[in-house]
């Protein structure tokens, strides 16, 4: 029923920064516009699976203060010797470097760099044309491709999906 309501609606108007009006034949319809963009942007991203447009970051984001924002860090000034202290930010950019090559086949997410000093985000994937994800939610993004369960092809595509969606 939600599909048909979304697929043959009118638009009315924006109410607000969460809300819109949508009249579906005979009735007006206030939604929350944040979940509906959220599950269109996931079914675009399933549906460019593997051939998705990118956003090239000039320059480069180093991972390292980004994860460490990720995880409440932001005290820290991200210096080689503070990182070898914190396993858990080592942790989080070892598997990113690892997982490197199958974000950026599927998904355009390109991460270069071998060792944790020198990883970089080159390109994050664009959904549609002039619109580009929140860059303040870059850490969460990398933080949840960490807790992605790599084991499973499909539920691993699907949650990665899912967390792109979520961070635009």
């Amino acid at each position: 029923e939600a599909r048909n309501i979304l697929r043959c609606h009118v638009f009315v108007g924006v109410v607000s920064d969460q809300y819109a009006l949508i009249q579906h034949q005979t009735k007006l319809l206030l939604i929350e516009v944040a979940p509906v963009l959220a599950e269109l942007l996931y079914r675009q991203i399933l549906m460019r699976i593997a051939d998705m447009d990118f956003l090239r970051l000039d320059p480069p984001a180093p991972l390292l203060p980004l994860v460490n924002l990720g995880l409440g860090n932001e005290d820290n000034q991200n210096t080689a010797v503070e990182v070898e202290v914190n396993p858990a930010v080592c942790a989080c950019i070892r598997l990113l470097i690892a997982k490197a090559s199958m974000l950026d086949e599927y998904f355009s997410i390109k991460i270069s760099g071998s060792t944790v000093n020198d990883a970089v985000l080159e390109q994050i994937p664009l959904i549609f044309d002039g619109m580009s994800p929140d860059l303040a939610r870059m850490p969460e993004l990398l933080l949840g491709l960490v807790d992605i369960d790599w084991t499973c092809e499909q539920p691993c595509l699907l949650s990665i999906a899912r967390l792109l969606a979520d961070c635009y």
